[in-house]
């Protein structure tokens, strides 16, 4: 929680940290294509300031991985809490599967729409 504050304080008070933050994506300068991750940074930035819709577009893996990692730090924290009494969430693999197949459809859904309409559809 300390990180995420300090996090949001540089940004808001130093603008050469945003620079060093928003990094352009060397996968689409060096190719004109969109990278499996591309559009992550801002589906984060516009999850944070309540635009859901845009940021399921923007990356469709930010919504649902923020809302899993925050069931299974809820859970784990009623664990701890409980000792033991409350069972806390398991990873499964079929989680990483998921997020492959939706990073995987992401990416070529997005590139086969920016190459059918010919611009950025980001």
């Amino acid at each position: 929680m300390v990180i995420v504050a300090a996090c949001a304080v540089l940004w808001s008070c130093w603008p050469a940290f945003r620079s060093a933050v928003d990094v352009p994506c060397w996968f689409y300068e060096a190719t004109g294509l969109y990278c499996p991750g591309c559009g992550g940074t801002r589906a984060v930035r516009l999850l944070l300031h309540g635009q859901i819709g845009a940021s399921l577009w923007s990356h469709p893996l930010v919504l649902p991985g923020a809302a899993l990692f925050a069931a299974f730090m809820i859970s784990q924290t009623a664990q701890r809490l409980s000792r033991g009494r409350v069972r806390g969430m398991r990873w499964h693999d079929a989680y990483l599967w998921a997020a492959l197949a939706v990073i995987f459809g992401n990416w070529i859904i997005k590139n086969a729409l920016m190459l059918a309409l010919g611009r950025d559809v980001l």
